[in-house]
């Protein structure tokens, strides 16, 4: 196997649970051969309410930079010829944090991942997002923000986990597919492929009923319209979920027409073959 696992997280974010360099460590007796650290530094909890009323509000959710950016400066150099590895972040979108995440733009990361956690001010993982809503309303709305999180001013690469909004969803068919909302979603993917933007496959879905987000007909539909670049993310918040489900996704990938996998370094794509 040659994993490049784009999206993990440990304790400098919120919900992380162990070091980086366990992390490390777990992910080279994998054979692992890069990981990108794409810490949490969530922007938007402090404008969601519900999430205020957790406790989540003033710096909860934040990096500590100077920590990440020098933790991960030591293992790279403490673990060179063994893997690879990146110092990255994971903006979670909302337009009124634009121009604070505008702000880091300078510091030195290597790869940065846009990902959409919340919509209409509700955070995405708590049911009430969903309660008394239809599949229609709740996923649109998810893919508004996405497309506005596409459009924010500062420095990214790589689009996040685009079927999050599937993943805390109680539908009967809680799956979303390129028919489902083809004019959005075109919206979406010929934008990431002009920009020349990665576009994440993420293998974290929480559901038996799919292994991989986005779906199938949502991959290819990118690689019709121009798409190059795509990422895979085991969104690893622990070391045995490194790589999560690598064979299955990067499959998926193949039959959608790509032939590379993308790892960023120094905010450059590279590519691999599948």
């Amino acid at each position: 196997m040659s994993i490049r696992d784009s999206h993990m997280h440990t304790l400098l974010s919120f919900d992380g649970h162990n070091t980086a360099e366990q992390m490390v460590q777990a992910a080279i007796l994998r054979g692992v051969k890069y990981v990108a650290f794409s810490e949490h530094h969530d922007l938007y909890l402090p404008y969601i309410p519900s999430q205020v009323a957790l406790g989540r509000g003033g710096d909860f959710g934040k990096v500590d930079f100077n920590r990440h950016l020098a933790e991960i400066a030591e293992l790279k150099k403490k673990y060179e010829g063994q893997i690879e590895i990146a110092c990255g972040v994971e903006y979670g979108y909302i337009k009124e944090a634009e121009q604070d995440y505008k702000l880091l733009d300078n510091l030195p990361f290597d790869v940065i991942i846009n990902s959409v956690h919340s919509a209409g001010y509700e955070d995405l993982y708590e049911p009430a997002y969903y309660e008394g809503k239809s599949k229609q309303e709740t996923y649109e709305l998810f893919l508004k923000e996405v497309w506005d999180s596409i459009n924010a001013p500062y420095d990214w690469q790589i689009l996040g986990h685009l079927g999050y909004v599937e993943r805390m969803a109680k539908y009967p068919n809680k799956r979303m597919v390129w028919t489902d909302f083809p004019d959005l979603l075109d919206e979406i993917l010929k934008k990431l492929a002009r920009d020349g933007k990665a576009l994440e496959v993420n293998s974290r879905t929480k559901s038996e009923q799919y292994l991989y987000g986005p779906d199938l007909s949502i991959l290819k539909r990118f690689k019709e319209v121009g798409g190059e670049f795509v990422t895979f993310g085991s969104d690893a918040h622990e070391p045995e979920t490194i790589g999560l489900k690598w064979d299955v996704t990067t499959s998926a990938i193949s039959s959608a027409g790509f032939k590379y996998i993308t790892a960023f370094m120094g905010k450059k794509a590279r590519l691999f073959g599948i």
